[in-house]
């Protein structure tokens, strides 16, 4: 009878590729590509390393929060066009990879790297060693990722009971979701708030970066909708009082509230 080893783990991952690398490569841009792999690797490497002694605010369901220090564990890969960067599940450990994906997406901008992303979580296989990894979480995010018209990191259906963890982090909003392909299954109406964290770290405008980025007409939707949570972002930085966030009664009724206020928007 074969012995299975035991390879599983809940893990929590966000996995995103760089928009229009298909078409720079008919154009033959590969340095173009190859430099934007180059310098995506670098960034992911750069944070996918353990945190030793990181700070993080363990929310109470209050809005107070107390602040627990201790090792995040972090890794990562990379093939072709996409990205992965995952933790060990865990409430410390969410909490800084939120904020470090909001950071990775951030300096993507900074440098002109169109990406976007999806994070989920579950049970998976990552065997860095061998370079084989399996699991739900990656299926979802690969089909999620695709399944957005913007540059942004979306959160899957499997991340639900994670949001609380974290107010600050994520922002509702789901302009991003294609339509088509029951998208709307996979991808949650939330998204990081890279936003917020633009506003509190950066000077440069970003709409101004954004622009400069948007010259094909194939993508010019996508940018727009980044535009819009941009500005989406800072109306309702505290959207969170809107909404019965704080206190949510059940998952149900707290998607069921974030739909209809995110539909009062539009109105």
């Amino acid at each position: 009878m074969t012995q299975f080893l035991e390879k599983t783990e809940h893990i929590t991952l966000c996995l995103f590729d760089v928009l229009g690398t298909s078409e720079m490569t008919k154009k033959k841009e590969l340095n173009r590509i190859y430099s934007y792999y180059l310098e995506l690797s670098q960034i992911v490497v750069q944070h996918g390393r353990p945190i030793i002694g990181a700070r993080v605010p363990v929310p109470n369901p209050d809005g107070t929060a107390n602040v627990a220090r201790g090792l995040v564990p972090l890794n990562n890969a990379f093939f072709s066009d996409t990205f992965i960067f995952w933790t060990k599940t865990h409430q410390l450990n969410v909490w800084k990879f939120n904020e470090i994906c909001g950071e990775i997406f951030c300096k993507a901008i900074e440098l002109q790297i169109p990406i976007r992303g999806c994070i989920s979580s579950g049970e998976a296989i990552m065997d860095t060693e061998s370079r084989l990894f399996l699991g739900e979480p990656l299926v979802e995010a690969a089909s999620g990722e695709k399944g957005q018209r913007w540059l942004g990191l979306s959160y899957g259906c499997s991340f639900d009971d994670k949001l609380h963890y974290d107010l600050m982090q994520y922002i509702p909003y789901k302009k991003q979701i294609k339509k088509d392909k029951d998208y709307v299954k996979i991808v949650m109406p939330f998204a990081v708030d890279w936003a917020r964290r633009w506003r509190s770290t950066r000077k440069e405008n970003v709409i101004d970066i954004l622009k400069l980025m948007n010259k094909n007409k194939d993508f010019s939707d996508y940018y727009n909708t980044t535009i819009d949570f941009f500005n989406h972002s800072q109306k309702y930085s505290e959207w969170y009082k809107e909404t019965n966030a704080l206190l949510p009664s059940s998952r149900e009724e707290y998607l069921r509230d974030v739909n209809i206020w995110l539909d009062s928007l539009s109105k």
